[in-house]
């Protein structure tokens, strides 16, 4: 072989061994690019569940705290250790407190009024009506209906109804005015009642303030409807 051969062949070889170098020096730098885009993605994988954990984590916080309307409504229930107070009385018996004397004469439950009055209990209602007397023996002040309350045995308050009491007629209507001492008056009030109440009694409150200017003492009477 000349040397112009032998020249020729080692150039080629030359060449073709930086080719392969040059080669596997490409391929070699492609691939940490792609383990890179490998390892971001992992990256943004992990922050994403890390963070539908904490919302998950959170919402279960959220789901799992107590209800305020359930406390309202606890809040609100009646007591069921409540009771009525004690009846002392029966109807007839002439009762006094605050300087008044106070009797019940009829007692009529429940009320129905007649087809022409404008108002009439609602469907869950009745209407509890009374004859009562009342005498003023050294009270002070007016004498209102307000003085007077009704409870039944689950010891629900049941107060005189001003409007339904106005629609009875002017000369059976309880007038409760400024009675001086010595003064009488007769009528008929109206209380509005839960449908079918039992145990009702007649609590007999009086004046806050009796004639001498203090409050009036004691435990007022309860009265016996007998219904």
């Amino acid at each position: 072989m000349s040397k112009r051969s032998t020249k020729s062949a080692l150039l080629l070889g030359a060449s073709a061994v930086l080719a392969l170098a040059m080669t596997a020096c490409s391929s070699s730098g492609s691939a940490p690019t792609a383990a890179g885009k490998t390892s971001a993605t992992g990256s943004a994988a992990a922050s994403t569940t890390a963070s539908s954990a904490a919302s998950s984590t959170s919402a279960s916080d959220t789901s799992s705290a107590p209800s305020s309307g359930a406390s309202d409504s606890d809040t609100a229930s009646a007591d069921p250790s409540a009771t009525p107070p004690a009846i002392t009385n029966k109807t007839s018996d002439w009762v006094e407190r605050s300087g008044f004397k106070f009797k019940v004469d009829v007692v009529t439950y429940p009320y129905n009024p007649p087809a022409g009055y404008s108002l009439h209990p609602a469907s869950n209602q009745e209407y509890l009506k009374l004859h009562v007397e009342l005498a003023n023996t050294a009270g002070a002040g007016a004498f209102s209906m307000m003085d007077l309350e009704v409870r039944d045995s689950a010891d629900h308050e049941i107060l005189p109804d001003i409007v339904a009491t106005d629609e009875l007629p002017a000369n059976v209507r309880l007038n409760l005015l400024n009675l001086k001492p010595g003064e009488k008056q007769t009528g008929e009030l109206v209380f509005i009642a839960p449908k079918g109440a039992k145990g009702l009694r007649l609590v007999f409150k009086g004046t806050l303030m009796t004639a001498q200017g203090t409050v009036t003492p004691g435990d007022p009477p309860v009265i016996d409807l007998g219904v």
